[in-house]
C-alpha cells in the first residue's frame, strides 16, 4: 500500500508538470501569433492613420456670431482623402437671433 501511494504521488506530480508545460507553451504560441496580426490590421484594411486625439472641438463663426459647434470625444484622421472618424459626436446649431 505504501508503495502505491508514492507511485501515485509521482504520477500526479509528473502529470501536473506536464499540464503546466502544455498550457505555458500554448499561451506563448497563441500570443506570438496574435501580436503581429493585430498590429498590421489597419494597414491590411487600407487605413493609414495620420493622427488620433482624445477630445475634438470645431466651431464656425460669422460676423461675430457662432453658427455651429461640433464636439467629439475621439477623433482619428486618416492620410488618404483627408477623412476623419469622430466618436461620440455632439452638434449644436445656433439659430438666428
Amino acid at each position: 500500500m505504501f508503495q502505491f501511494i508514492t507511485q501515485a504521488r509521482k504520477w500526479l506530480a509528473t502529470a501536473a508538470i506536464f499540464v503546466v508545460a502544455v498550457v505555458g507553451v500554448s499561451y506563448y504560441v497563441a500570443r506570438s501569433r496574435t501580436k503581429p496580426a493585430l498590429h498590421n490590421i489597419p494597414k491590411e484594411l487600407g487605413f493609414d492613420i495620420q493622427q488620433t486625439s482624445e477630445g475634438f472641438s470645431l466651431s464656425k463663426s460669422e460676423g461675430g456670431r457662432t453658427l455651429f459647434t461640433i464636439r467629439a470625444s475621439k477623433a482619428v484622421q486618416f492620410k488618404s482623402g483627408g477623412r476623419a472618424d469622430l466618436r461620440n459626436v455632439h452638434v449644436v446649431v445656433y439659430g438666428p437671433v
